[in-house]
């Protein structure tokens, strides 16, 4: 008897809760913020003070300066990053992800001898919370790809503004 009495109430659930309507997608980034700024903590110990412009159709602009960061000789931390980037939403996650690269010039004494080290940044943020997660991944070379010389792990709050 237990089991009929179960199947008829999944069954009741089903056709309330299913149906081939679509479901709308949550309205991500319809607020009025056109600026995040703060600081994130990069591998706890030091920190980035970061600031991610928006603009239209995805377009960002990111700014980073670090401190207290040992870069292992991969480039100079103390000076400041800018670059263009993009901002994507993902609505059926309710998250963002803001991405950059940064190409810098190549530091000898470091582990990419005479070539240029690229940055790449990747934050995700989740509506509704402030909270930034994500890393700055240094790599050998003028592209943002293959094997990483380091990672570096950022988190923390940034404002909106």
């Amino acid at each position: 008897m237990r089991p009929r009495a179960f199947a008829a109430a999944a069954l009741s659930l089903c056709v309330v809760g299913c149906g081939d309507d679509p479901v709308p997608a949550a309205a991500l980034g319809a607020s009025e913020v056109h600026d995040y700024e703060g600081e994130l903590a990069v591998d706890i110990r030091a920190s980035a003070s970061i600031e991610l412009h928006l603009g239209d159709a995805g377009a960002l602009d990111v700014r980073i300066a670090l401190a207290g960061l040992e870069t292992k000789a991969l480039f100079d931390p103390s000076a400041a990053l800018s670059a263009k980037g993009r901002r994507q939403l993902f609505p059926e996650a309710g998250s963002e992800l803001f991405t950059a690269a940064f190409a810098l010039p190549a530091s000898p004494s470091g582990a990419c001898g005479a070539e240029p080290v690229t940055l790449a940044l990747a934050l995700l943020r989740r509506e509704p919370n402030h909270r930034f997660g994500g890393s700055l991944t240094a790599y050998c070379g003028d592209k943002a790809a293959g094997v990483p010389a380091r990672i570096l792990r950022l988190s923390g709050d940034l404002e909106p503004h």
